[in-house]
């Protein structure tokens, strides 16, 4: 069986299309980034109802599922480059960045599934109603905005109390995932109406160090991690397998269990290296510190678990592809004050689980009685192919002005808090989307993908570091 990814899959089966697409599509034929991004994968594709799709890597049934997609939808991609031509030549009403281009690419198919191909008699009316609908939304989601609703006392008030018995109960009580889509309510009814405070539960069950479950989990994580392959070729027998294995380590609870030892600094001693929150990189702190309410605007120089609940939900808004979908700003605030509450401060178990693959994954580089399993061997060979490692390692104790040097041979030896800082970034805006990966395969990919963009962080850092010194001898 082979292997396809799924940007090739997508780029032939937009071109059996044929013409009409010129709009969304580059000069060679194939569709723009932009129109697989904003377009194909969200509206046509839909990971979200067929998760199986959300792998950038597919076997020749899910290929096939593309190309069947794409082509029932040819009538309406055809309308839809029509109607984003027309949008286009809306624009120009508009104040400069107050409506992106980028809205103009889901927007155009929902007209063509709505109008089917524009009408020359109404269509520039159409457009700019939807335009002002993307502009109006827009709006609401301003810093200025964020901070004018947190100011309201009574819901301060509110939300404080929430965030009180949720950080000491841990959301024992309730363990699912925070829905992350909601009808927005109406003017008359009470925004918090969805979202009862929860009642003060009993502390956690023996907090990780005394919970059987936690050996149990780690041991489940190992078997996971030794199912990856060199070749990423995750299929037939080896699929099944690191399926059953995922499960297993999902079943288990060792997120939530670990999750409470991180926040409790008890976390199990069979983890191969110290991993208290602070090593991990997720705060500065001694100790996970309860999220703020205030600061709305994102700071992303700051540890993850260090942000406020404004600068949280500021970056869901400032990371949404089309912020006219999200909820209204209130209900994101109470889904985010519940998911700061919960252990690793996300809200489902998969995705806490994929943080403690990932912690075991990388602090196995760097402790030497550490089990060594496939998904090390994997990523030990990423890093052999980074000369700038090697050569970031070779550099002797810099002077105060080489600081950046500094830090690149630090994160060289030991990538375990940018591995992970970007590891809880990309698990948190992922749910918060609703695209959490589903699949073993699926987070697989994540877990290597997120290595691979550290060391592409770093390669591009190196070559900063030599600009600024070649500048310097000059």
């Amino acid at each position: 069986m082979s292997r396809t990814p799924r940007a090739q899959a997508i780029d032939a089966a937009w071109r059996r299309l044929g013409p009409g697409l010129e709009p969304l599509s580059a000069p060679d034929g194939g569709p723009l980034s932009r129109t697989v991004k904003l377009l194909v994968v969200p509206l046509v594709l839909r990971p979200s109802a067929h998760p199986w799709l959300a792998a950038t890597v597919l076997d020749d049934a899910h290929v096939a599922m593309v190309d069947a997609l794409v082509a029932d939808h040819g009538d309406q991609l055809r309308a839809a480059a029509a109607w984003f031509v027309v949008l286009v030549d809306q624009l120009a009403a508009w104040p400069k960045g107050q409506v992106s281009r980028d809205s103009c690419y889901p927007r155009a198919f929902e007209l063509a599934v709505c109008h089917g191909a524009p009408d020359p008699g109404t269509a520039a009316a159409l457009a700019h109603e939807t335009l002002a609908e993307v502009a109006e939304a827009r709006g609401q989601w301003t810093p200025a905005a964020l901070r004018e609703v947190l100011a309201d006392p009574d819901l301060r008030a509110t939300l404080s109390e929430r965030l009180a018995v949720g950080w000491a109960s841990g959301n024992a009580d309730n363990r699912r995932a925070v829905q992350t889509t909601r009808v927005a309510p109406g003017p008359e009814d009470d925004p918090l109406a969805n979202h009862p405070t929860p009642a003060p539960q009993p502390q956690a069950p023996t907090h990780a160090l005394g919970d059987p479950r936690a050996g149990t989990g780690l041991d489940q994580c190992t078997s996971f991690l030794d199912t990856f392959v060199a070749d990423g070729q995750l299929v037939g027998a080896r699929l099944r397998t690191a399926e059953q294995a995922w499960t297993a380590v999902v079943a288990c609870e060792v997120g939530w269990v670990t999750g409470w030892g991180l926040r409790e600094d008890t976390w199990p001693t069979t983890l191969p290296a110290p991993a208290r929150a602070r090593r991990l990189g997720l705060t500065d702190a001694e100790a996970p510190p309860r999220p703020a309410l205030d600061r709305a605007g994102a700071d992303e120089a700051r540890c993850p678990w260090d942000r406020s609940i404004g600068e949280r939900v500021a970056a869901i808004v400032t990371h949404s592809a089309d912020r006219t979908a999200l909820p209204g700003i209130v209900e994101l605030l109470t889904d985010e004050v519940d998911r700061a509450c919960a252990p690793w401060e996300v809200a489902s178990e998969a995705g806490r689980a994929m943080l403690v693959l990932g912690t075991v994954l990388v602090t196995g580089l760097v402790c030497a009685e550490a089990t060594v399993t496939q998904a090390h061997q994997v990523v030990l060979a990423m890093r052999r192919r980074e000369s700038w490692l090697a050569w970031a390692q070779r550099q002797p104790a810099p002077t105060a002005a080489d600081d950046g040097l500094i830090a690149l041979a630090d994160e060289a030896s030991d990538p375990v808090a940018p591995y992970l800082r970007r590891l809880w970034v990309r698990v948190h805006g992922a749910e918060t989307r609703g695209t959490l990966p589903v699949g073993a395969a699926e987070v697989q990919n994540v877990l290597v993908g997120v290595f691979r963009s550290v060391l592409l962080d770093g390669r591009s850092r190196v070559r900063a570091a030599l600009t600024r010194l070649q500048g310097d001898l000059r």
